[in-house]
C-alpha cells in the first residue's frame, strides 16, 4: 500500500481530474441538459392533456376547446411557415444578386 501512495506522490503532477475521480470511484457528469429539457417538455404536454381531460367540462365543451386550441396552433404553424418561406426567398434573392456582382466582368469558359 505504501508503494502505491509513494507512486501517487511522485506522479502527482501527471494526474488528471479524471484519474483522481476514478480512484475515488466517481466519474464526471455528462452534459445532459437537452434530454432533461426534452423530458420536461413531454411532462408538461402530458400534464396539460391530463388536465384537459380531468377538467370539469362536458364532453362537447372539451371537444370544442380541443378543436379551438388545435386551430390556434395550426394557424401559428402556418404563420411561421409563411415567415420562413418569405425569409428564404429574400435570402435566395440576395445570394443571386451577390453572385451576379461577383460574376460581372468574367467570361464564360468555352471548350474547343
Amino acid at each position: 500500500m505504501s508503494m502505491k501512495i509513494r507512486d501517487l506522490v511522485e506522479n502527482a503532477n501527471e494526474l488528471t481530474t479524471d484519474d483522481v475521480l476514478h480512484m475515488l470511484g466517481l466519474e464526471r457528469r455528462g452534459e445532459r441538459i437537452l434530454p432533461m429539457i426534452g423530458l420536461f417538455s413531454v411532462g408538461v404536454l402530458v400534464g396539460a392533456g391530463v388536465g384537459l381531460f380531468l377538467a370539469p367540462r362536458s364532453g362537447k365543451e372539451l371537444r370544442q376547446a380541443i378543436l379551438s386550441r388545435v386551430g390556434e396552433l395550426r394557424e401559428r404553424g402556418m404563420a411561421a411557415a409563411r415567415e420562413v418561406r418569405a425569409k428564404t426567398t429574400e435570402a435566395m434573392g440576395q445570394t443571386e444578386e451577390r453572385a451576379g456582382y461577383a460574376g460581372e466582368g468574367t467570361q464564360p469558359r468555352t471548350t474547343p
